[in-house]
């Protein structure tokens, strides 16, 4: 294969890659927007696995750029040297450019690397409330200022707003459209409320009779406890949600 054509196909790939990925990233951000959560599907794929599918495009096309420039890496030294008004570089300029661009490269890229590695914290439980930002909060009234003890009453919670978040970060992966391990779907009705031949998970109006805050609480032995086990925020947003008769629930299809 001679280089002219070797460089067409290396153009071609790149540019493929490319609309590749300005596909997939309005996939994420117009189709499938961040505040699905990751429920919705586009031809059978998740939001989820879209964004594995983007990140793949643009690791394969910062590779064939750099293929590219490999390719073409005498003439890049030529210029630069030409700019510096600096003399032709001979072979041996030209192969210790390439390896101190590489050197610099790997140094460059281990020291964004460790910054990433270092700056990813975990979410203080005193910040899990900024997680479900619509989740209504109690309001202080007159009362609690009068030192009053009658308490406020809990606000009703949105299946939307409140309690499909939850379900689309922790459990749609393996419990969704994609995925129903253990033949159980978090977007199906059937599958909360169960039936002679499944497991009922649910009983709106009464928390403590829902074997579902059993599994996520810790507390009823199951496949992974580490898995399923939620945050306290997470968990009371739940009982929360069921005691007040699971509205909402009725939406989902059966």
């Amino acid at each position: 294969m001679n280089r002219a054509t070797l460089n067409q196909i290396v153009d071609l790939a790149a540019s493929i890659l490319f609309l590749g990925m300005l596909v997939t990233a309005y996939i994420l951000w117009v189709a499938l927007p961040p505040q699905t959560h990751r429920l919705l599907t586009l031809w059978g794929v998740t939001r989820h696995q879209w964004g594995t599918v983007h990140a793949y495009l643009s690791f394969a096309f910062l590779a064939v750029v750099a293929l590219h420039l490999a390719l073409h890496w005498k003439w890049a030294v030529s210029v630069v040297r030409h700019r510096l008004h600096r003399s032709a570089a001979s072979g041996k300029d030209v192969a210790r450019s390439a390896v101190a661009a590489v050197f610099v490269l790997g140094v460059v890229f281990g020291l964004f690397a460790w910054a990433i590695q270092s700056g990813v914290q975990p979410l203080p439980e005193s910040q899990l409330g900024d997680v479900h930002p619509s989740s209504p909060q109690p309001v202080k009234d007159d009362s609690e200022t009068l030192g009053s003890e009658v308490p406020s009453p809990e606000p009703t919670l949105s299946f939307e707003a409140d309690i499909l978040p939850i379900l689309s970060e922790h459990c749609v992966d393996c419990h969704g459209p994609q995925t129903a391990r253990g033949g159980f779907r978090v977007d199906e009705r059937a599958s909360w409320m169960g039936s002679e031949e499944s497991t009922v998970w649910i009983t709106p109006g009464d928390s403590d009779a829902s074997p579902i805050l059993a599994v996520l609480t810790g507390k009823r032995p199951i496949a992974r406890p580490e898995v399923h086990r939620l945050p306290d925020r997470d968990v009371q947003l739940l009982r929360q949600w069921i005691d007040g008769g699971a509205p909402g629930l009725e939406s989902l299809p059966h």
